[in-house]
């Protein structure tokens, strides 16, 4: 991929092949690890392949659209100087764009990442006041949405995130509220129950409940149904490959609550009933994590759990490989934001002895 996206550069999206095109726009950048551009270099490379690509690689250049704009609102999360770096004329145009887009069913079922995650940073990129031009891109984008919730060619987890996109759309358009104090209105709540009832009655199939679940505690809580995502879960915990995914949702559920006891029986309950050597620590250190935030004066709750949980990570020879590794670091600042104040320097000494002996 990046020899292609050097000799496509060096001699010009025009005269590159439609394969070396397609590969491009159709490489996972957001998973990439491997040619490594900057988000800076992001924006200039995808700017310049939506730019000269030939017209008629529609999809190739709505690709490139897409990657540029989402690449452009990344780097303004990390600069905000960069929210205003598009001219009055380059936001008509790119608005435009995303609109052919979000019309032409071909194109957008090809851009499912953008069309259905990006539609908040990229309608405050391109419109961030109100405006006429700003009610018609969420318009768009609303009935965008009600298109892809009927397009029986998606699987029934991109037409659901299609809803959870409906109602993240509905407090955009009310002056960009925030969604905590954002009211949800009675008939998308209803909208949204029938939505979870559909899936429900649709998809048998043990894997895809998996997905199919997590999908609708997005859609319900983002509805405001809170109550009914706990019900939701706790019906449909049973049915899946890995209920632990759902018990883990319940207790920030119960965590958001006010419920600190409740929400760690459920953090327990998740580590529990994981399976698998990653999956262990995984929910092994979620449940640490959460343990100190939630009840960091419960010192030898936390020092026992600990060796509890990091004996078994490394009764394993391979404890550090794929996600432990970083999993380790975000346990350690967890540590460190415990002990702050030094409070319990003890306790993390023998934490960390503990660690040191077992290597």
């Amino acid at each position: 991929v990046k020899t292609v996206l050097e000799e496509v550069l060096a001699e010009g999206p025009a005269t590159a092949s439609h394969q070396d095109l397609n590969l491009l726009a159709f490489y996972s950048w957001g998973q990439d690890s491997l040619v490594n551009l900057e988000l800076g270099q992001q924006v200039d490379t995808f700017d310049s392949l939506y730019r000269e690509t030939p017209e008629e690689l529609t999809i190739e250049r709505s690709r490139f659209l897409g990657l540029y704009l989402t690449s452009l609102a990344d780097l303004a999360r990390h600069d905000q100087a960069q929210t205003s770096s598009l001219s009055e004329s380059q936001r008509a145009e790119l608005t435009a764009a995303v609109i052919d887009v979000l019309t032409d069913p071909r194109l957008r079922n090809s851009n499912l990442l953008w069309v259905l995650y990006y539609a908040d940073p990229l309608s405050n990129l391109l419109q961030p006041e109100s405006s006429t031009a700003r009610e018609q891109l969420l318009t768009t984008w609303s009935e965008t949405a009600d298109a892809l919730e009927m397009d029986g060619s998606l699987s029934v987890g991109d037409r659901l995130n299609a809803t959870r996109l409906k109602l993240q759309l509905a407090r955009l358009a009310d002056a960009g509220s925030d969604l905590e104090s954002y009211a949800v209105s009675p008939e998308l709540q209803e909208h949204a129950r029938q939505r979870a009832r559909w899936a429900m009655e649709t998809v048998t199939d043990e894997s895809e409940l998996q997905s199919v679940v997590n999908t609708l505690a997005y859609v319900l809580k983002g509805a405001g149904l809170t109550d009914e995502t706990e019900a939701m879960l706790l019906e449909k915990m049973n049915d899946t490959v890995a209920p632990y995914y759902f018990m883990s949702w319940i207790a920030s559920l119960r965590a958001e609550a006010g419920d600190a006891d409740g929400a760690l029986a459920w953090y327990r309950k998740a580590y529990d009933a994981s399976v698998g050597r990653y999956s262990r620590f995984r929910w092994g250190s979620t449940y640490l994590r959460r343990l100190m935030d939630l009840a960091p004066e419960g010192v030898e709750r936390i020092e026992a759990d600990s060796v509890e949980v990091l004996s078994e990570l490394l009764s394993h020879d391979d404890a550090f490989a794929g996600g432990n590794h970083s999993r380790l670091a975000s346990l350690e600042s967890a540590y460190r934001q415990w002990n702050e104040e030094a409070t319990y320097d003890a306790e993390l000494a023998r934490i960390q002895q503990f660690v040191r002996s077992s290597c």
